[in-house]
């Protein structure tokens, strides 16, 4: 069975499915993200960012989401549509942002990545626990499903395996190099012992793995 409808009148950036499956949001150059169902009915719209939105993701749950703004905002909302907390996050764009867990020795948080090539930790009332500078735009964040560890890209093609601290208030960075230049898509096997990216170099995609991960440079795929 196949569902189509008209979900914006200017470029789609993102598009996510809930974690169950009943939702999807989408992302817009006009700075709009909406929450929809499955058979293209409107929940919610959200609004109140610069354009253009890059990204929003669901929480693990799927009971909240978080959006980007070209302000460097990032804005939580509930499942419903809500708008429940605005973070200034970076004074550059925010170009990726992902809601992270709690853990037994952490409180929930968040990972954003910016055009200033900056990936930052932060407390869900904002206080900044961790960052990192890197080269050029930092465009691309995906942590793994524990997010115990966070891949992040840079413009130059290079990947970046944010380990963070118990209490993430540190974390440990190991950078390699692919031959990608702009990295358009990072994701993590559910086993978390292989990452994916897929970027400009002759439209090709590579597939790092390792011991769950952390060291990654073998590679497969082409």
């Amino acid at each position: 069975m196949e569902t189509s409808w008209q979900a914006s009148s200017v470029l789609l950036q993102y598009v996510e499915f809930a974690p169950d499956g009943a939702l999807l949001v989408t992302a817009d150059g006009g700075g709009v993200g909406q929450l929809w169902r499955t058979d293209g009915q409107s929940v919610a719209v959200l609004k109140g960012q610069r354009a253009p939105m890059f990204r929003a993701h669901f929480s693990g749950d799927g009971q909240q989401l978080i959006t980007s703004g070209y302000d460097g905002s990032g804005v939580v909302w509930s499942r419903s549509g809500q708008r429940l907390q605005r973070l200034q996050l970076h004074r550059a764009a925010t170009a990726d942002v992902f809601l992270l867990p709690p853990t037994p020795t952490a409180t929930a948080a968040l990972v954003s990545g910016s055009d200033d090539g900056t990936v930052v930790l932060r407390n869900r009332e904002g206080e900044l626990l961790w960052s990192a500078q890197f080269s050029g735009t930092t465009r691309q964040l995906r942590p793994n499903p524990s997010a115990t560890l966070i891949a992040a890209s840079s413009d130059n093609g290079q990947i970046h395996l944010v380990t963070p601290a118990a209490d993430r208030r540190s974390a440990t960075v190991r950078s390699f190099q692919t031959p990608h230049g702009r990295i358009n898509l990072l994701r993590f096997s559910p086993d978390q012992r292989q990452l994916a990216a897929a970027g400009a170099w002759r439209n090709r995609r590579r597939i790092w793995s390792g011991p769950s991960c952390p060291g990654c440079p073998s590679h497969n795929g082409s």
